[in-house]
């Protein structure tokens, strides 16, 4: 799904600015096989930082074949690796219009033969489909299907955006991207080290976002003319590195734009404000208030104690605040709230999750739920409620 062809703008503000937008799903393409009669079982089989892989299993008495992909950050291709005799099939909810500009007609199957294909649809997209070996693909207006089974080929296709050549990713298909890892160099240098499958002696292409453009080194990487919209974050540029070589992005950022951020915000606070809104008065009152810790779950707990650190940082500065006596009050009542979370004294104790390695709340493990207190087991705002 290219969600940008499924963005919706909502009502407009006052000014007449979009209030925001949200995205639509639709199946643009989806990578399936003739013998999936029933519902296939999902396995993540492997991850790094940057992306993981999932296999794709047939569970019912018809044989065992499987589709392996990776999903990385930034891949311009969709792939699918099928095994086992699996018979690929790729069928999509919009009409297809054409396969390499022949129309394509109801009730008039139509057979194609390649290694490359380019299908139009009636969204307006255009698509390009590579394959490892030669295949003959039976087409109709909503499905390609292949004509027999393969024990190893590998299917990508990628989204032909408006004005680009129908040969664009002819140099850089068959370079598979299956992860990355970030390396750091030194406080203001690091990088991304993509791994990948097949043949890389054309480069591999890969989109960045337009924070990596900022800081992105570009002497050894070709920008190739790609632009693809990404879901939120701007335009996506497409990259490629050089062939026969380790796939490799370098960051540089500037030593004296990175912030030095401590607990305070940079700039002190006005005090004709902290006198108006009688933030000394409120802030006495809250910290002779109970300060109390839900222990039922760590989701809401993780909002309270911050609420009370804040307090203590805001006893703290001297703009606000010149009595020791409150400050030390709110330290030790901090620290006596944080004895639960030492303790491990909650309804649910924290665990460490060996497969992620994290702290996280047991109660998803427990009640074998992901949403359990918010998601918090599986790391939902995990930054905000542990750190």
């Amino acid at each position: 799904c290219y969600s940008s062809d499924y963005r919706i703008f909502l009502d407009n503000s006052e000014n007449g600015v979009p209030a925001g937008y949200t995205h639509a799903h639709g199946s643009d393409f989806i990578f399936s096989a003739v013998e999936f009669s029933a519902a296939p079982e999902y396995k993540i089989i492997d991850w790094d930082d940057f992306g993981f892989g999932v296999k794709v299993e047939l569970r019912d008495a018809t044989g065992s074949g499987t589709i392996v992909t990776d999903l990385v950050a930034g891949m311009p291709f969709v792939t699918a690796n099928y095994r086992d005799g699996l018979t690929p099939k790729l069928s999509t909810v919009h009409q297809i219009l054409t396969v390499d500009g022949e129309n394509i007609v109801l009730d008039t199957p139509s057979s194609f033969t390649g290694t490359k294909f380019i299908i139009t649809n009636n969204k307006g997209q255009k698509w390009v489909i590579y394959s490892t070996e030669e295949i003959t693909f039976n087409a109709d207006l909503s499905s390609l299907e292949a004509s027999s089974g393969f024990q190893d080929i590998t299917l990508r296709i990628a989204l032909l955006p408006d004005g680009t050549s129908d040969t664009l990713y002819d140099p850089f298909w068959s370079c598979i991207v299956t992860g990355g890892s970030l390396e750091i160099f030194n406080d203001s240098s690091y990088g991304i080290r993509w791994t990948t499958q097949g043949d890389c002696s054309g480069g591999l292409l890969h989109l960045g976002l337009p924070h990596h453009d900022e800081v992105l080194s570009k002497a050894d990487l070709t920008e190739v003319g790609l632009n693809l919209l990404s879901a939120t974050r701007g335009t996506m540029k497409g990259w490629a590195t050089p062939g026969n070589q380790d796939a490799m992005w370098t960051m540089d950022e500037i030593r004296e734009d990175i912030p030095v951020q401590g607990f305070y915000p940079p700039r002190a606070p006005v005090q004709s404000l902290i006198d108006s809104y009688d933030v000394l008065g409120v802030l006495q009152d809250e910290i002779n208030a109970e300060f109390q810790i839900d222990t039922i779950g760590y989701y809401a707990a993780g909002k309270q104690a911050q609420k009370y650190a804040t307090m203590c940082l805001l006893a703290a500065n001297t703009y606000v605040n010149t009595d020791v006596e409150l400050l030390d009050l709110c330290i030790e009542k901090l620290e006596a709230a944080f004895d639960k979370f030492l303790k491990n004294e909650f309804d649910f104790p924290l665990v460490y999750d060996n497969v992620y390695r994290g702290v996280v709340t047991s109660e998803g493990f427990e009640r074998n739920n992901v949403n359990a207190d918010f998601g918090a087991t599986t790391y939902n705002d995990h930054h905000f409620h542990y750190g």
